[in-house]
């Protein structure tokens, strides 16, 4: 059998491999490291190292990417550096992951509003206050005031 035939007899063999690869699980190592390197990425946001932030997040996203508060710090990164468009992205992204993350729509609330699209902003705004489990609706509120304020002024 030629090189070229072996290749094609077990190219089904490697383009299988290769896709369970890429779909498979994180360990528990992974989600260990990745949520190190999360952490990290968002200690670098709050200095205002914004590369080093998206380095250490893009690094955990691709240790864990089901993790929506990944995606959610990787949008605020994104917004930090003035790239609405992907910021809004990457938080859709983590709503999708998790519906219910108070945060994330709260977020999402405030990237809208950048762009003054009051009633969008707004109804990420209400999500989030409306959740009994987040942590700080008075946060939400207080957006979605301030978002009602400029759509009248508007």
């Amino acid at each position: 059998m030629t090189a070229r035939r072996l290749f094609l007899h077990f190219l089904p063999l490697f383009a299988a491999a290769w896709l369970l690869s890429g779909c498979a699980a994180p360990t528990e190592a992974q989600k260990k490291e990745a949520d190190a390197r999360m952490h990290m990425g968002v200690t670098y946001l709050r200095q205002n190292n914004l590369p080093m932030a998206m380095k250490e997040l893009m690094r955990a996203s691709e240790l864990d990417p089901s993790n929506a508060e990944i995606d959610m710090m990787i949008g605020l990164v994104y917004r930090a550096r003035g790239e609405g468009e992907k910021a809004e992205e990457n938080l859709r992204r983590a709503i999708g992951k998790r519906e219910d993350f108070a945060d994330a729509h709260n977020n999402l609330g405030i990237v809208l509003a950048d762009r003054r699209a009051w009633d969008e902003a707004i109804r990420e705004f209400e999500i989030a206050a409306a959740d009994v489990r987040y942590q700080t609706p008075e946060c939400a509120v207080y957006n979605m005031a301030e978002a009602y304020r400029h759509k009248g002024n508007a």
